[in-house]
């Protein structure tokens, strides 16, 4: 994480380290790394930066939503992603799916 927000000093506008660092911030498997509200702050810039286009981004929203325990919104963005898809790529599709069905449960998102 030190790394990502090294690179966002850096560059302010690297889209990829903002959503890099929401990523890891709203899903990382210890507990005490996890911030929520920050992965939501970091993934939305990384939205805003890419136009709402980049599925890395908009995956990273969804997750930190999730994280914070706004399941409707996870959902809402996470669909979002899979309306982009992701062209020859049918396996971040498919857990991307599974991510839906997470939220849809009530779950967020953990890295294994």
């Amino acid at each position: 994480m030190a790394d990502y927000r090294a690179a966002i000093k850096l560059d302010p506008k690297h889209a990829e380290a903002h959503a890099s660092l929401a990523w890891a911030l709203a899903s990382y498997p210890r507990d005490e790394l996890r911030d929520g509200k920050s992965a939501v702050k970091y993934a939305l810039r990384a939205c805003e930066l890419t136009g709402e286009k980049d599925t890395n981004a908009l995956s990273a929203l969804a997750a930190a939503y999730a994280e914070c325990g706004d399941f409707k919104r996870a959902i809402e963005w996470q669909r979002k992603a899979l309306t982009l898809g992701y062209p020859g790529e049918p396996e971040r599709e498919e857990r991307a799916k599974k991510r839906i069905k997470l939220y849809e449960a009530g779950k967020p998102y953990r890295e294994e």
